[in-house]
């Protein structure tokens, strides 16, 4: 039997060091440089959605259903919070791009109700910034900028929401965690898992919404510098 709240070394018990553990991984950038390959193979075990069974690449009905169903949910987040993003740069890129048509000459439009856009050869946009005015370029650009700060607040609300059910899962993985006291600490951890998945989904989804948030706002600013860049060379 292994004693409830045994403390370790470091002056945390067994469930707060494992509960530490497998919380931090949902929060690490799978690309970053700390990163071995084992370690990113372990996370993306671990991490996978409640029920989710075997190691294939592809995902099963069941399992791809609930992935599109947190996309649909952290895009209606997006659409909500920063639809004016979606317009102005929309409006830019109608201007600049070309939309696609088919055989009778109708525009594309994707799930969203948005324009497909021509590509090249590399499955990029083809794009002529040549085609915006002086004026509109300073329009759009003063437009962005003064935008960027009720934005990043926007995106700030979702890095707390997201911490919170970091939090909220942290305090129900600990509690079954400690919560069992037979078995071997991968016992515990595993009971742990089962017990707090809507808690451990939540903060994927969570988590997910707010990388997609910093990613839109890295976008317009990118797209800031482009129209900065072009009046330069005007």
């Amino acid at each position: 039997m292994v004693a409830q709240h045994t403390t370790r070394s470091s002056g945390k018990t067994t469930g707060q060091e494992t509960t530490a553990e497998v919380a931090d991984g949902v929060m690490e950038p799978i690309g970053s440089p700390k990163d071995k390959s084992s370690d990113m193979e372990r996370t993306v075990i671990r991490f996978r959605s409640p029920g989710f069974t075997g190691l294939s690449l592809n995902w099963t009905k069941e399992n791809n259903a609930v992935l599109n169903r947190a996309r649909s949910i952290a895009q209606d987040w997006l659409d909500e919070n920063f639809g004016d993003v979606y317009r102005l740069m929309n409006e830019i890129f109608d201007i600049v791009r070309d939309k696609k048509t088919d055989a009778a000459g109708e525009f594309l439009t994707d799930s969203h109700g948005l324009a497909i856009w021509k590509t090249n050869k590399y499955g990029r946009p083809v794009e002529d910034w040549g085609r915006l005015t002086r004026a509109q370029r300073d329009t759009y650009l003063f437009t962005i900028v003064t935008s960027l700060f009720l934005w990043r607040q926007r995106a700030n609300d979702g890095w707390l929401e997201s911490m919170g059910a970091k939090a909220q899962w942290d305090e129900a993985f600990g509690g079954h965690f400690e919560s069992l006291v037979s078995g071997t600490i991968e016992d515990r951890e595993s009971h742990a898992k089962v017990e707090a998945q809507e808690e451990r989904m939540f903060a994927i989804l969570m988590e997910f919404r707010r990388r997609a948030a910093e990613a839109l706002i890295k976008d317009m600013d990118q797209l800031a510098r482009i129209l900065e860049s072009s009046l330069r060379n005007l």
